[in-house]
């Protein structure tokens, strides 16, 4: 039983370490540029939907080029490190929720294979994705 408080404990630590936590709601508010805000929100609302970034200009009817401006001027990240920033919070979501499997993880956020999504979520997580649910397993939803 300790030990698997530790390993909560430790999964919790490292989620908050490397910045993933839930995220508050964002309103208009939150950024000075409204068109960020609506890039984010449309991220974050589609983000099994977004094949590519381009679809996100198209959607919001900006040009790409002016909204990864407008973007990194803001948050001073870019398009794209948010989108797989915010890919790989959900897939480690997905992950401790044990309803799909890592192959379907991987196929719903978009990727091309489960060997890019591994690779992708191992270079951001420090771990990879089996290795995350094997942590989160029996982790208590209210922790996190």
């Amino acid at each position: 039983m300790i030990e698997t408080y530790m390993v909560q404990i430790l999964l919790l630590t490292y989620r908050n370490f490397m910045g993933f936590t839930k995220r508050k709601s964002i309103n208009s508010g939150d950024y000075k540029n409204k068109v960020v805000c609506k890039v984010i929100s449309y991220i974050d609302n589609n983000i099994f939907h977004i094949k590519g970034l381009m679809d996100i200009a198209k959607q919001l009817n900006y040009s790409y080029s002016y909204l990864a401006h407008q973007f990194s001027k803001e948050l001073g990240i870019s398009i794209r490190a948010y989108y797989n920033k915010r890919r790989i919070e959900t897939a480690a979501m997905l992950l401790e929720a044990d309803s799909m499997s890592i192959n379907e993880i991987a196929l719903s956020l978009q990727y091309q294979s489960i060997h890019s999504f591994s690779k992708a979520f191992k270079k951001m997580m420090n771990i990879t994705p089996s290795e995350y649910r094997t942590l989160s397993k029996g982790k208590p939803s209210d922790l996190a």
